[in-house]
């Protein structure tokens, strides 16, 4: 009998989503607001096209193949230079691998636990903590949340909920969520969250912490990765509140994508 082949499988549906992204100029992090992570990639104070989408196919790689960080740091610093520009800090692209991975992570799982067949075999979703170093209190709390798969609630409480939140979630079914001790938790209330930026408001889920109600959600992550249904009206609501200059250089980048 032939023994076993064990390898590392690709997260197909994290690196579909990622490589589905949109490379945008912007000048600042927030110059994209609301469902804009779902289709826009996006380094702030990068404004060159071609270099972004280097940068895009460098994560998405540094990704699909594991590769070591320090690999992607250097190929990534050389695709500045050889563009004349000067290689970001370390920080920074350690920041932009990450947080892309832990996006790209959250929306395959969101795809995976609202697939309907998987919403009817585990129809429950918990949500766990899982940051031991630097714990954010909000984030603390919610450790063990229990809602329904099919609540419009983990449209916004899906993580990843801040920079460098590594917050997950599991779906149960009824046996599960028993051995689990677990149960429905009950709803959370909300507030509204005013963009300064833009002056819109969003209804962000809250927690109670040291007797205060706290935001969940941080700004720029009020909706989760891999839960918009319709990318063409995200695109469109998005592209909608850029200043002018921005929104014509967008609508230009997608009709060139789009052969037009």
């Amino acid at each position: 009998m032939a023994k076993p082949i064990y390898r590392r499988l690709p997260f197909r549906k994290a690196l579909d989503w990622l490589k589905d992204k949109l490379p945008i100029p912007t000048e600042r992090w927030n110059d994209l607001v609301d469902g804009a992570q779902e289709w826009a990639f996006t380094i702030a104070g990068v404004t060159h096209g071609q270099l972004l989408q280097e940068a895009l196919n460098l994560v998405t790689k540094a990704i699909d193949d594991g590769q070591l960080y320090r690999d992607f740091k250097q190929e990534f610093a050389e695709s500045f230079t050889k563009r004349g520009f000067s290689p970001l800090n370390d920080w920074r692209m350690r920041l932009i691998l990450l947080q892309n991975m832990r996006n790209a992570y959250g929306a395959g799982r969101y795809q995976q636990q609202h697939d309907p067949e998987a919403m009817l075999r585990r129809p429950y979703i918990v949500y766990r903590h899982d940051d031991p170093i630097t714990p954010r209190p909000h984030h603390v709390a919610l450790d063990g949340f229990v809602a329904r798969a099919d609540d419009p609630i983990w449209k916004t409480l899906h993580p990843p909920n801040g920079f460098g939140c590594r917050c997950r979630t599991f779906s149960l079914n009824d046996r599960q969520l028993r051995q689990e001790g677990l149960s429905l938790s009950d709803p959370l209330p909300t507030v509204a969250v005013k963009d300064k930026r833009t002056g819109r408001q969003f209804n962000a889920p809250t927690v109670t912490v040291d007797g205060k109600a706290t935001p969940v959600i941080e700004p720029g992550f009020n909706f989760a990765p891999g839960s918009t249904q319709d990318r063409a009206r995200a695109i469109q609501d998005t592209i909608s509140q850029l200043h002018p200059g921005l929104r014509e250089r967008v609508l230009g980048m997608l009709r060139r994508r789009e052969g037009r």
